[in-house]
């Protein structure tokens, strides 16, 4: 490098200008234009290899590399089976609360019992008899329960209305005279029976006689002709030929009135049961009337007092409760969280790309109470999507990889009645060559 003299001072003239940088180096000297004014060949060729590798890789890659299009939807995770709320239907104080805070239930079971006159059990115990009553096929088989022993309150007077009707049916069944007429009858008609027998045997016997009498009197009638017998005899075998005809007449007609008195016991016996099915069937309708009365002012008495639970599952409070405080109607008292038996998950996807979602594509979801940067995703692919769209929205369902809530990280995530988040649907995998051709006609057409 060449160094200027220590007491050497540049000479400004009109032709040329001498420049030293901070180091001292005549930037306009004809040596050190030599040394940079030209680039090696090697470093040019070797620099265009580099950036033509670089581009045609990258031509490359954008043919080969390819990802999916996500279509964000709203999820909701839920039971199959969805918790029930149970609601007050009338403002009442509490009379008597029958679960508690996470107890289990089984579908129907009592609750709890609102402010009324009533005994619940010995309602249901008298329930019970109703449907019994009502169900049987043998009334007289069916034992009441005395209504003094029982503190049916508003129900007492139909089920008083009930238990009359009963005893009035066991008590005809068991007191009725049916059975004694009814036997009489039958022995009268077998009397009359055997009566006609006989008489239809003596009237056999009469035939006979009145046939040998018939043919004695014809004999009789040649021997008078030829002058063998007087005209007296033949008269005598004549008189016993019509003695013997009115006999035979004679126990005709009792044959025919027995025949007749056979038919009208026949008659009043069928009348007498006619008019016993009849007022069996009277008390019957009664007794049943009675009963479906009851079971109806029951079930209004239960509908307004009692709350029951339509499901099995877990009781869940809203708040704390306790007897005699009051509820209001139409607001929450608890909830029953069926026991889980497997999630349903449904999405609500916009029309905006809904064409390209099809069963079988693979769902990312992300839920809003565990952060999937901590938590992780719980993956899943789309198993039905609705035909049509309703308020601009389609609805599918969507299938998870495993029965448990199992994220992307490997924790199972504790089971709960619902949990709500967004979906990620991945498309068809499209290269990024075809994304910028299609970005190009989009420019293009605009």
């Amino acid at each position: 490098m060449i160094q200027p003299h220590e007491n050497y001072k540049p000479v400004k003239d009109s032709t040329t200008t001498v420049i030293y940088d901070e180091v001292g180096i005549d930037k306009n000297s004809e040596e050190l234009d030599e040394v940079i004014g030209e680039v090696p060949s090697w470093i040019a060729s070797k620099g265009l290899i580099v950036l033509s590798t670089l581009i045609l890789s990258l031509i490359v890659a954008s043919f080969v590399i390819s990802y999916p299009d996500a279509i964000t939807a709203n999820v909701s995770i839920v039971y199959s089976n969805p918790p029930v709320k149970i609601v007050a239907r009338y403002s009442l104080p509490i009379q008597r609360l029958m679960v508690h805070n996470g107890e289990n239930v089984k579908s129907g079971e009592v609750l709890c019992v609102l402010e009324n006159s009533v005994n619940l059990s010995e309602a249901y115990i008298a329930l019970s008899l109703a449907k019994e009553i009502d169900t049987t096929a043998n009334l007289g088989q069916v034992k009441p329960v005395a209504t003094v022993l029982l503190n049916l309150g508003e129900l007492q007077s139909s089920y008083v209305e009930l238990q009359e009707a009963l005893d009035r049916y066991i008590f005809f069944t068991q007191h009725s005279q049916f059975e004694q007429k009814h036997k009489l009858l039958s022995q009268q008609q077998t009397q009359y029976n055997t009566l006609g027998e006989q008489l239809t045997r003596k009237q056999k016997i009469i035939s006979e006689q009145l046939e040998i009498n018939r043919q004695r009197y014809l004999l009789d009638s040649q021997l008078k002709s030829e002058r063998v017998i007087s005209l007296v005899e033949l008269q005598e075998t004549q008189k016993k030929l019509l003695d013997q005809k009115l006999t035979s007449e004679s126990n005709l007609n009792s044959i025919t009135q027995t025949d007749l008195q056979q038919s009208e016991l026949s008659r009043k016996m069928i009348e007498l049961r006619e008019q016993n099915v009849n007022e069996e069937s009277r008390l019957w309708r009664e007794v049943k009337v009675a009963c479906r009365k009851f079971i109806g002012m029951f079930e209004q008495w239960e509908d307004h007092f009692v709350i029951k639970t339509s499901a099995q599952g877990q009781v869940s409070f809203f708040r704390y409760w306790k007897e005699n405080q009051v509820v209001e109607a139409g607001k929450g008292i608890m909830m029953i969280v069926p026991n889980h038996e497997r999630y349903q998950v449904r999405a609500e996807v916009g029309i905006n790309k809904s064409g390209k979602i099809k069963t079988g594509q693979k769902v990312i979801i992300k839920l809003k109470s565990y952060p999937y940067q901590e938590f992780g995703v719980i993956q899943g692919r789309v198993s039905l999507i609705s035909g049509l769209a309703m308020d601009s929205l389609y609805s599918m369902n969507i299938s998870l990889n495993s029965a448990q809530l199992v994220t992307s990280t490997g924790l199972t995530l504790p089971t709960q009645p619902q949990l709500d988040g967004t979906a990620e649907i991945l498309t068809n995998n499209r290269s990024i060559i075809s994304r910028l051709f299609e970005s190009l006609n989009i420019f293009a057409e605009n």
